[in-house]
């Protein structure tokens, strides 16, 4: 019988937890996690919990140091810069297990993060864009004026034509995640797809 156990995350009011878990423990051995978005750090202990023998890192704009521990390294970072998000993987270098947007959730954030970082993971790697349904919300979707397309429909775009848009991500960005992604899972509690909406991204 499965070890039942909770932390204080979002995670599990969203319904994630559904497909992280078996997802999670399918990753069991990984060395290396990164999740974006640190808020009180419960999600980081998730990932603690789940991954033994890794090294997890967090990276928000807000100031964690608080947390770190012989497992657990936070950073300031502002995820929409890549010079801010280079100087981590200037720290933790690459090949990354796994990959957690957890953040602000905007557009840019979303899409600039996933552009730059998607080249950091390993063969076989996963990039989770969480709290999608932000796509379909007033102020955050393409009514914010620079936004070409927003993060869901970006990704149902890739899923469906292997074509990746976006004006947030360099052309480079954007031919390395079309010719490096093997499967797209998009999943979500509402046909709408305007509640609790993640997706599951594997690198080739």
């Amino acid at each position: 019988m499965q070890e039942s156990i909770t932390f204080n995350t979002d995670k599990y009011s969203h319904g994630f937890m559904e497909i992280y878990d078996p997802l999670f423990r399918e990753l069991k051995t990984s060395k290396k996690v990164l999740e974006i978005g640190i808020y009180h750090g419960d999600s980081l202990k998730l990932l603690d919990y789940y991954f033994k023998d890794a090294k997890i890192y967090g990276i928000d704009i807000n100031n964690y140091e608080h947390l770190n521990n012989d497992k657990i390294k936070t950073f300031i970072c502002n995820q929409e810069k890549r010079d801010d998000l280079k100087s981590v993987i200037d720290v933790i270098g690459d090949d990354l297990d796994l990959i957690i947007d957890d953040g602000g959730h905007t557009m840019k954030q979303q899409q600039v993060s996933f552009g730059f970082l998607f080249s950091k993971l390993k063969s076989g790697g996963i990039y989770i864009l969480e709290d999608l349904h932000t796509s379909r919300i007033e102020n955050f979707g393409t009514i914010v004026p620079d936004d070409l397309i927003t993060t869901l429909d970006m990704l149902f775009n890739m899923k469906y034509t292997n074509n990746v848009i976006s004006n947030h991500m360099t052309e480079e960005e954007k031919e390395y995640i079309k010719n490096n992604t093997e499967s797209i899972k998009i999943w979500t509690r509402t046909p709408e797809y305007n509640i609790s909406v993640t997706s599951i991204i594997k690198k080739k």
